[in-house]
């Protein structure tokens, strides 16, 4: 284990004894490199918590634009309704006129 920590980090005195000393700096090293490496994914982190904000805010804009659509359509398909209603009653009058007037003569 001494020989790959020195041929690893190029510390100790020998390849067959491992320094305290160079140990807790080995340690520290990897201390600070893994800090570094929270911090830019907290960084990391709290860009994209942004980002699933804003997208929720724009899902909850475009849901209630499609209520809004919605609405709309319902509305139509009810006018369309009343519209076919009254345009078969017309007819029906129509028709009913057309065979009393045939009637008649």
């Amino acid at each position: 284990m001494a020989q790959d920590f020195r041929s690893a980090f190029g510390l100790g005195e020998d390849d067959k004894t491992i320094s305290t000393v160079d140990a807790a700096g080995v340690a520290m090293a990897a201390i600070k490199s893994l800090f570094e490496i929270v911090k830019e994914k907290d960084l990391e982190i709290s860009e994209l918590k942004g980002q699933v904000r804003a997208l929720k805010h724009e899902v909850a804009e475009q849901g209630k634009w499609i209520e809004g659509w919605e609405t709309r359509l319902a509305t139509l398909e009810k006018t369309a309704k009343k519209s076919e209603h009254l345009a078969s009653s017309e007819e029906q009058s129509a028709s009913a006129d057309t065979v009393l007037v045939r009637y008649v003569r």
